[in-house]
């Protein structure tokens, strides 16, 4: 029974490898290239659609806090820093603020539901709909956990929805990641059920055959994302930004590049969150401009000053704590 079980996993595993070769991988014309690196953003797609393009599929915190920059950097927020000491500590702290500038909705039209909908939610968040500091924002997560993932969950519905209508995705691998999941759902089972006639569950006493059929189905549907494809005008400009990340992580040409990286520094902040290394970027970037002995560098005209290296710091730190903020609440939604 175990060697035709056996059999029948390799049959089923080779079938469909067959199919992925045939159907499922990427377009040989898309990646035949070196991925070229750029400093400059091959488009301005909005940095939620940039992760989602990306990633096929995914959307996470960096998603919303590039979002946020964005806003800034577009001219719907105002962001700046202050000194502040809480109650009873003689501890200098630093946090930001967003002071909203756009309020005529006529205006706020010319940007994107996506873009919209944080916009609101940051207004919603704060006091007197004039400005919200980075400390509201996070106590907002904390105390009001629920309302905080129920708006991510419609703001990520918001952004797939969008990618669909776009159709970075093929369709034809979509269904096919579809009939994937269905058939191979059905294939465990009845892997499961010829298990069951054997002594295969009383030799492995920690495994129930329920149990062990939902592990198999779940890990099997991760599996299925394999044959997504892109189509072929998206999967090019996927190219392109792989090739924009390779180029803002490669810290020594920015050195060298400086004058043109200072000129794109807001474009380079938005989308490295949006691609995940803000983290990175935003504490080297800054590093090798205070080493140029600029009088003035600045992110932008809403941006704060970057001469200060202490908020230099605080914003790198800060990023990564409203990630993990957003995070937490995320893998709740």
């Amino acid at each position: 029974m175990y060697i035709l079980i056996l059999i029948g996993l390799v049959i089923w595993i080779c079938s469909w490898y067959f199919v992925w070769l045939k159907t499922g991988k990427e377009h040989n014309s898309i990646f035949e290239a070196n991925t070229l690196e750029s400093a400059f953003p091959p488009n301005r797609r909005t940095p939620a659609l940039v992760e989602y393009l990306v990633s096929q599929g995914n959307v996470t915190n960096n998603s919303f806090t590039a979002t946020v920059l964005y806003l800034v950097k577009e001219k719907m927020l105002q962001m700046s820093s202050e000194d502040y000491y809480e109650n009873g500590s003689n501890e200098k702290k630093f946090r930001y603020i967003f002071r909203f500038i756009m309020k005529n909705s006529d205006k706020l039209v010319n940007i994107g539901l996506i873009e919209l909908n944080v916009y609101n939610f940051l207004l919603q968040i704060s006091v007197n709909g004039e400005k919200v500091t980075s400390d509201q924002i996070k106590m907002y997560m904390s105390a009001y956990q629920k309302e905080a993932r129920d708006f991510f969950f419609s703001w990520k519905k918001n952004i797939k929805k969008k990618a669909q209508e776009l159709q970075f995705i093929e369709k034809e691998s979509l269904h096919l990641r579809s009939v994937f999941n269905v058939t191979n759902t059905l294939f465990v089972i009845f892997i499961v059920q010829l298990l069951k006639r054997t002594n295969f569950f009383t030799y492995f006493r920690l495994l129930e055959p329920f149990e062990f059929t939902v592990a198999l189905v779940i890990v099997s549907y991760f599996f299925g994302k394999v044959f997504l494809r892109w189509n072929k005008q998206y999967g090019k400009e996927v190219n392109a930004w792989l090739g924009f990340k390779n180029y803002i992580l490669n810290i020594s040409r920015m050195k060298r590049e400086l004058p043109q990286a200072l000129l794109i520094w807001e474009d380079i902040l938005i989308y490295a969150t949006a691609l995940g290394v803000a983290e990175k970027v935003s504490s080297n970037i800054p590093l090798s401009i205070m080493k140029e002995d600029s009088d003035d560098p600045s992110y932008g005209n809403n941006f704060p000053t970057i001469a200060d290296r202490e908020r230099t710091i605080f914003l790198e730190e800060h990023i990564k704590d409203l990630g993990q903020v957003f995070e937490s609440l995320w893998k709740r939604s």
